[in-house]
């Protein structure tokens, strides 16, 4: 299945990757090549394979859990990644609904 990454998401992962940039520039490159080899490849292989999200009423939306992040994301046509959070961030269930930041043509940088 082909797995589409929303604006908001890419924004949350520069967002990421500038703060762990700070201390490690090839850190920060690095983390995100494997983020997204590891998002992408799992969920175009297995959408459903993570669970169902936990502490917000997020609708059909699901998770992913990637070292000490969560990878939000909804299952339709296409995998679509809703969000990026530390695993200890509080999601708002604002971020896991469709809306004028997502785009089904965003993909990743």
């Amino acid at each position: 299945m082909r797995v589409v990454w929303s604006p908001r998401a890419i924004d949350r992962v520069v967002e990421i990757a500038a703060y762990i940039a700070k201390d490690s520039p090839a850190a920060a490159r690095d983390w995100v090549e494997r983020l997204f080899a590891h998002v992408d490849t799992q969920l175009a292989a297995f959408p459903l394979s993570g669970k169902p999200a936990r502490d917000v009423d997020a609708g059909d939306a699901r998770e992913l859990v990637f070292e000490s992040y969560r990878v939000f994301y909804d299952v339709r046509d296409t995998v679509q990644i809703l969000t990026v959070r530390r695993g200890s961030e509080l999601i708002d269930a604002d971020e896991l609904r469709s809306g004028p930041k997502q785009s089904p043509t965003a993909h990743r940088p």
